[in-house]
Order: C-alpha cells, then structure tokens, then sequence
C-alpha cells in the first residue's frame, strides 16, 4: 500500500506540472520548452550514446543497412585508392572497384579480380571478415526480432488454455443431450 501511496503522489506530482506547462503551448510557444523544463525538473539527461540506443531498438535493420553501406563504399575507396597505380585496368573506376568489395564482402570471390599490394590484401581481409560480421549480426537480429516475447508466450498459452476450456464445455453439453 505504501508504494501505491507513492506511485499516487507520483502521478498527483506530474499532473499540475503537465497543466503549468501546456500554458505556454497554448500561447504557441514551442513544445520542446515544455519538454526542457520536464527534463531540468526531474534531472533527465539526454546523451548522445541514449539516442542512439534508441535509433538502434527502433529501426535495427535500417541503422544496420545504412552502417554497411557506409562500411561497404569506404572500403571500395580504399582498395581503389590502394591499386589504382598498381592495377589501373582491373581498378581504374568506382564501380568496378565497389564489384569487387561487394563479391568479397559477400564471400562470393569470383576471382576475376584480386589485389596485389600488401595495404589492397590487408583491405580486402578487413571486407571478408566485415561481411561475416555484418551477416552473422543481421541473422541474430531477425532471428531475435522473430523470436516472441514471454508476454507474446503467455498470451500464446492463455488463449490455448480458453480453446481447450471452450472444446471442453461444448463436448459437456453434448455429453449431457
């Protein structure tokens, strides 16, 4: 009882200063005033590291593919810059060079075009073990986002549990007929 008295006093706590601070929304001021004076009485500190937990919870596959992209076409520059002078026909432009990243990002390596500097055979290890990386991190994200949640689990056996009760009144009645 104590802590329903103190999660009340809680509530009671934030209603009035919900009510102070929708005046200045009223008035059209911005909402982000009202956000601050919430955030500077309650003492919340927004960081940079908790935006981007959030962005990471609630958009994991496009952070996911936007980081790989970006991982992807830096690697490309890089092994363009390292065997343009070395290799000029097989690395003389950008799409063939990001061909090449993307067949050893994926592991695929066709072959038809490999490095021969040691900084272009150091990048393209650092492209093959970034593509096992970023597969193995995308297949445990789909699989935890496809796993269900212990509330999904037990709202699953709940509604199981009311079918078997249900089959059971109905084979009662007919019993009894």
């Amino acid at each position: 009882q104590i802590l329903a008295v103190v999660m009340f006093l809680r509530v009671y706590n934030i209603g009035p200063l919900l009510l102070a601070e929708s005046t200045p929304f009223r008035r059209r001021r911005s909402v982000f005033a009202a956000i601050h004076s919430l955030v500077c009485r309650y003492s919340v500190t927004f960081t940079t590291r908790l935006g981007w937990r959030i962005l990471f919870y609630r958009h994991t596959a496009v952070v996911g593919l936007l980081l790989t992209a970006v991982l992807l076409l830096s690697l490309t520059i890089c092994i363009m810059i390292a065997e343009h002078d070395a290799q000029a026909d097989s690395f003389n432009d950008f799409g063939r060079s990001l061909w090449f990243m993307f067949i050893t990002f994926t592991t695929i390596g066709y072959g038809d075009m490999f490095p021969v500097t040691t900084l272009g055979r150091v990048i393209t290890m650092m492209a093959g073990v970034s593509g096992l990386v970023v597969t193995t991190l995308f297949g445990a994200v789909l699989t935890n986002k496809l796993t269900p949640t212990p509330t999904q689990e037990a709202f699953t056996d709940y509604l199981e549990r009311l079918r078997a009760i249900e089959n059971y009144d109905t084979a009662r009645v007919i019993v009894c007929q």
